[in-house]
């Protein structure tokens, strides 16, 4: 009768300290899939623009700091933008290209945003290229 009293108790306990049991699992199991992610789209310097092209804006992120520096240089022509990159995600008013990336890791609130702006000149060349970073 006393270990049957046990049982029912564990069972109780349980019961009651699952929902704090599965709440710290899912944020253990956050924080790890963030810093994996973090890992995976670490900085880098390979530039590929097919990869760049394709739906995966973490890749532009790990990649942020290359290509105004390497891959897009002052003078080049629209043309040869949209080559490398692609299409703008969006455009300004000022005639600017806006190519959005995504921040790897996890995070459980986040606002940010930001990418490449690249602006051009009256003749279609590239004036400025710029990384922009903001917070909502």
């Amino acid at each position: 009768m006393k270990r049957r009293g046990i049982i029912i108790a564990v069972i109780v306990i349980g019961l009651i300290a699952s929902p704090w049991i599965l709440g710290a699992m899912w944020i253990a199991g956050c924080s790890i899939y963030g810093k994996i992610d973090e890992l995976r789209y670490s900085p880098t310097a390979q530039f590929q623009a097919t990869d760049w092209k394709s739906p995966d804006k973490k890749y532009r992120y790990s990649v942020l700091d290359y290509v105004p520096a390497k891959v897009i240089i002052a003078g080049m022509k629209e043309e040869a933008v949209e080559g490398l990159l692609g299409r703008p995600d969006s455009l300004t008013e000022k005639n600017e290209w806006q190519y959005e990336t995504a921040r790897p890791g996890w995070h459980f609130i986040d606002f940010s945003g930001g990418g490449l702006l690249i602006e051009f000149d009256s003749h279609h060349r590239v004036a400025k290229i710029s990384k922009n970073l903001w917070v909502d």
